[in-house]
């Protein structure tokens, strides 16, 4: 980046180029510092001020990179909290035990269990629910994606919604 030493005041703009690349210093709240190989010393009229409703000028520069990096960032904050989520949900299902801390999660649907080692033609399984608070413990349902035995209701409800059932 070419030395740029002169003093700029709000709104003014210091440019230096070659052949091929512009460096600009645009001072707005805070310096701004950029180089573009297809820009020039172009400003382009933005918005009005909310106070003192004069029109304001900007690097041509600086507002093309503006509206292209609104949807990154855009992309980038729902990249962010998704991954956050599922960092909290691996902390939560690592601090109570549990084993499939991603069961809170996704779309879940019972379907019937199929088991071809055994000749039964309706095959049950444990409910885990049921196993855990001492009830009944047959069920001919499941959850494919969690791989337990659920009673349909409520059960499967109980599983997929609640941290501690």
């Amino acid at each position: 980046m070419p030395i740029i030493q002169n003093k700029l005041k709000t709104g003014e703009a210091s440019f230096r180029s070659s052949r091929y690349l512009l460096a600009m210093r645009w001072y707005d709240k805070r310096e701004v510092y950029m180089l573009s190989p297809f820009h020039s010393e172009e400003f382009v009229e933005t918005k009005r001020h909310y106070q003192t409703r004069e029109i304001i000028k900007k690097p041509k520069c600086v507002v093309d990179y503006n509206k292209l990096m609104r949807t990154v960032d855009k992309t980038d904050m729902v990249i962010s909290t998704i991954h956050s989520q599922r960092k909290a949900l691996k902390c939560i299902a690592n601090k109570s035990g549990q084993t499939n801390p991603l069961r809170l999660t996704g779309r879940h649907f019972p379907s019937l269990y199929t088991n071809e080692k055994t000749k039964r033609k309706n095959p049950l399984r444990k409910c885990v629910i049921c196993l855990k608070n001492d009830t009944r413990s047959g069920s001919q349902y499941q959850c494919q994606i969690c791989n337990v035995g659920l009673c349909v209701t409520p059960c499967f409800g109980k599983y997929h919604t609640q941290l501690h059932y």
